[in-house]
C-alpha cells in the first residue's frame, strides 16, 4: 500500500504481505485484521479512526468514491516498485465528513472496548472485528451515523 505504512510482527505476519488494490478493501490490512480477529488500538489523541473508512468502503458510503493513486513501495529488501491503488475518498461536493464524537459513541459501546491511562494520555483497544460490524450496522440503519455535515 503505497499510501499507508504499516509495521506487522508475530505468527501470522506474512499474510498481511498479500497484494491488494484498494487501502480499506480486500486483502488490505484492515480486512485481514478485521478476519484474523485482530486487536486495533489508538495511542494518545483519538484522531486515528482508520478502521472505519474499511467500515465505510465495505458499507459503500454515499459520501465516498474510488480514486486511483500510485506511488513507489519499497519491500523488507529495499526494492523499490511503482505501485497503483485505489482510496475511497471523500466526495468534496457532498461535505460530509466523519464525526469523531459519533464513531466514539458507537465503538465505546462494544463489548471488548478498553481504555487505559498511558504515559499521560489514553490507550484504547478495539476488537476489529466488533467495531467494523459495530459502523456497519449504524450506517445500515442511518447513513449520516457517523457523517456531519461541513459548514462551509
Amino acid at each position: 500500500d503505497p499510501i499507508f505504512s504499516f509495521a506487522v510482527k508475530g505468527a501470522k505476519a506474512d499474510i498481511f504481505l498479500k497484494e491488494n488494490s484498494s487501502c480499506f478493501g480486500k486483502d488490505s490490512v484492515y480486512e485481514i485484521l478485521t478476519r484474523e480477529g485482530g486487536k486495533f488500538m489508538l495511542l494518545g489523541l483519538n484522531y486515528g479512526h482508520a478502521l472505519t473508512h474499511y467500515a465505510e468502503e465495505r458499507n459503500t458510503s454515499f459520501c465516498r468514491y474510488f480514486k486511483e493513486f500510485k506511488g513507489f513501495v519499497i519491500d523488507e529488501l529495499g526494492q523499490k516498485r511503482e505501485k497503483r491503488i485505489n482510496y475511497y475518498v471523500r466526495d468534496l461536493e457532498k461535505a460530509y465528513v466523519c464525526s469523531l464524537d459519533k464513531i466514539n459513541e458507537i465503538v465505546r459501546q462494544t463489548r471488548y472496548y478498553k481504555s487505559i491511562k498511558f504515559a499521560g494520555d489514553f490507550l484504547e483497544s478495539y476488537d476489529a472485528k466488533e467495531y467494523v460490524k459495530a459502523i456497519g450496522n449504524a450506517l445500515k440503519q442511518n447513513k449520516f451515523a457517523i457523517y456531519e455535515k461541513l459548514l462551509l
